[in-house]
């Protein structure tokens, strides 16, 4: 024979979901018999009142016919059906709380619905997510984000890159999904890079701080970044760079268009510079196609004039035919 501490503990947890299968059947049997005892009374109320949130009017009524049936449906050896029946509707409420399990049945699930908004080529975008974190897409880039934020975290997905600033909420973490990466981040600012044809992914912490966590599911990896700190994972092959970088300069193209090129080879450098400028350019060589830069371009530059700084050693001939821009060896 269980106390009434017991049983109220036991309670409980069926309400927060806890328990096995067995102590969920166990707690169902029991309310089916005393859930309209009197002496209950007092417990159930402690329990309405340790409940942060309380269904909706449609929600208890639908509740309380369906108990209704569950209790008509139990045998009663006094005949106390009239009285059952109008306790239930008295404590309609606590009942409500207490039969969990319940909900599915008498609650249609409700579908978050999901957006889509994206940069067109040669051009940048910025939108408000519900919690009132910015994003910045850059150009050729797109981010999938709930109407609502409903779950304990606050979950966007991307493809392109973004420049993000976090409402801060340390209760639900808010966390950026694009293909092999995930950011995880309470309130800061970074920027993320991960376009579906190139096998860099591109993680910047500009301030705050940032955990990421890059791999496959069972091989993956978790890092964490400092602001200041850019973190290049190669998808493809699985390897990872570090750099340093101004934070300033690096997390300023949503708002200067600035143009920085940490490391990166022309073939990754002509990519963003299709997008930025809505061109189309072609390296005839793949020696020059693998040259690597460090480069920055921080007032709002023409694609010719970048495309001459870029061939300041003069190894580059640079033509354009038809809208087309031709990049072979000189």
């Amino acid at each position: 024979m269980k106390t009434q501490k017991q049983i109220e503990e036991q309670l409980l947890r069926y309400m927060q979901g806890k328990g096995t299968a067995e102590e969920r059947g166990d707690t169902e049997n029991w309310l089916r018999e005393h859930v309209a005892e009197p002496e209950y009374d007092a417990m159930f109320r402690r329990l309405l009142d340790a409940t942060p949130a309380e269904p909706d009017a449609p929600a208890l009524q639908r509740i309380r016919r369906r108990l209704e049936m569950l209790l008509a449906a139990t045998p009663d050896k006094t005949d106390r059906r009239p009285r059952r029946l109008l306790r239930i509707a008295r404590f309609a409420a606590a009942a409500a709380l207490i039969v969990a399990a319940l909900l599915p049945y008498l609650r249609p699930a409700v579908q978050t619905e999901w957006f889509e908004a994206y940069a067109a080529l040669g051009q940048t975008r910025e939108i408000t997510l519900p919690d009132g974190t910015q994003l910045w897409l850059n150009s050729g880039s797109r981010v999938f984000y709930p109407e609502r934020f409903d779950g304990r975290e606050r979950r966007i997905r991307i493809d392109g890159e973004v420049f993000a600033d976090v409402t801060k909420d340390r209760r639900h973490p808010f966390v950026v999904s694009a293909s092999d990466v995930e950011v995880r981040v309470l309130g800061t600012q970074f920027s993320l890079k991960s376009y579906a044809e190139n096998p860099n992914i591109e993680v910047a912490l500009i301030e705050g701080s940032v955990a990421m966590r890059a791999g496959s599911p069972g091989k993956s990896v978790d890092y964490t970044l400092a602001p200041g700190d850019m973190i290049r994972y190669n998808r493809t092959s699985g390897s990872l760079e570090t750099y340093r970088i101004d934070t300033e300069t690096y997390g300023s193209w949503h708002s200067n268009r600035n143009l920085c090129f940490v490391n990166q080879s022309l073939s990754d450098i002509a990519a963003d510079l299709e997008r930025r400028f809505n061109v189309k350019i072609i390296i005839e060589d793949s020696e020059l196609a693998a040259m690597q830069y460090y480069a920055s371009f921080i007032n709002n530059e023409s694609l010719e004039r970048i495309l001459r700084a870029l061939n300041s050693n003069d190894n580059m001939r640079i033509s354009r035919i038809n809208g087309t821009i031709i990049i072979s060896p000189n």
